[in-house]
């Protein structure tokens, strides 16, 4: 349960850190949703009134075409007349007028739905990181929280069974300071593999007189002796050449790494993101391996696991650029069928396609290098500003 207090809280802690970047994101959403919602009502207002202006044409021209015969019709032609002296073709122009007023206004709104359309998509995949991390959080707290009552019912009933029935009032027991049985035997299966490990083996001293010494005394004056007359044979051979040729070759991995750590993070921050490449080794330092840290917005740190699909998909894309661009690559040739399926998503692939097309117009040093997109079934329906296109269709 201390465990889980601890966690609680922790998890509390950046709950309230998180909360206002997600409230603002989410308010963001929230406003542009609520404009898109008002300007869609305000086209189909509109296109009820255009509608009403061709319905009032085609009852002119109807009645244009009419053979009015017959008093009923002359009366009420008649009465049509008196109300409205303009002329039907005047009538018409007028209508169709109005209609074509009402079509610009649409127009108009569509294209600021437009607008606003992009700028949703653009701040959609930061709001729903920030989502995923703050519902992240909230569950955890959650589960913790039941975990702990279920934890402290069980520790209650178990009491209740051992304690004598004078102390009735159990609740009164701080349950945060009790450890349960698992803990207690972890504890202590802890504590004796620390003995093992410091303990003197029975064969070096007496058990019936721990006092005495002269045992292990005698061994290490026997090893001393050992290790005396074994000297000259005791020859660490080291070659500082080989040294030196793996220290170079150390370097030129750490200056490799360095080179499209500085690569990735010209793109990076398209996404709010940057990275931080580290080789870490292993516990008996006999391998070493590539570790990529990220931090979100300036202050979030997280692994690879903890990023969103499309940070994944557009960190893949980059990465995979970089590299070659590291290595001078002038074409560099990017297919999505070499990456896994479960990120070979259209719109994540085009959006990254959209935000790092930006970057080699404006970067000098990446003017010379050509990107060439190998897309298969995933249909492009959105124009990528200046992208060239060739369809190659299969013979």
């Amino acid at each position: 349960m201390e465990k889980l207090n601890a966690s609680i809280n922790s998890n509390k802690g950046k709950l309230e850190f998180l909360e206002e970047d997600y409230l603002k994101w989410k308010n963001q959403i929230d406003q542009i949703e609520k404009v898109l919602h008002e300007y869609n009502s305000e086209i189909q207002e509109l296109t009820k009134q255009k509608k009403e202006c061709f319905n009032q044409i085609n009852i002119i021209t109807l009645q244009m075409s009419e053979d009015f015969l017959g008093s009923k019709k002359d009366i009420k032609r008649s009465s049509a007349e008196s109300n409205n002296t303009l002329p039907n073709s005047e009538k018409i122009k007028n209508l169709q007028k109005e209609a074509k007023e009402k079509q610009l206004a649409i127009n108009k709104i569509k294209s600021k739905i437009n607008i606003t359309q992009l700028k949703l998509e653009e701040i959609t995949p930061i709001f729903e990181s920030y989502k995923k991390d703050y519902q992240k959080l909230l569950k955890l707290i959650e589960m913790d929280e039941k975990k702990m009552i279920r934890l402290q019912s069980e520790l209650k009933n178990r009491i209740k069974g051992d304690i004598d029935t004078e102390f009735h009032n159990i609740d009164s027991i701080s349950l945060e300071l009790l450890n349960s049985p698992n803990d207690i035997e972890e504890k202590i299966e802890k504590v004796n593999y620390e003995l093992n490990k410091i303990s003197i083996p029975r064969y070096i001293y007496e058990p019936q007189n721990p006092f005495d010494l002269s045992l292990i005394t005698q061994k290490l004056i026997t090893f001393d002796e050992e290790i005396k007359n074994l000297e000259p044979e005791i020859i660490i051979d080291i070659n500082e050449n080989d040294l030196n040729g793996y220290f170079d070759q150390f370097k030129k991995l750490e200056d490799i790494l360095s080179g499209i750590q500085f690569l990735t993070n010209k793109f990076l921050p398209e996404v709010n993101l940057n990275s931080h490449f580290r080789i870490l080794v292993n516990n008996v330092l006999l391998n070493f391996f590539i570790d990529i840290e990220f931090v979100r917005n300036d202050k979030e740190h997280i692994n690879f696991e903890n990023l969103t699909t499309p940070e994944k998909i557009f960190f893949i894309i980059i990465f995979y650029i970089s590299i070659n661009l590291y290595f001078k690559k002038e074409n560099i040739i990017f297919s999505n069928v070499s990456i896994l399926s479960k990120y070979n998503k259209a719109g994540s692939i085009y959006r990254t396609i959209r935000k790092i097309l930006p970057i080699f117009e404006t970067d000098d040093s990446l003017s010379k290098f050509y990107l060439i997109f190998i897309i298969t079934n995933l249909d492009l329906k959105k124009e990528i500003k200046n992208l060239r296109i060739k369809t190659i269709l299969e013979s």
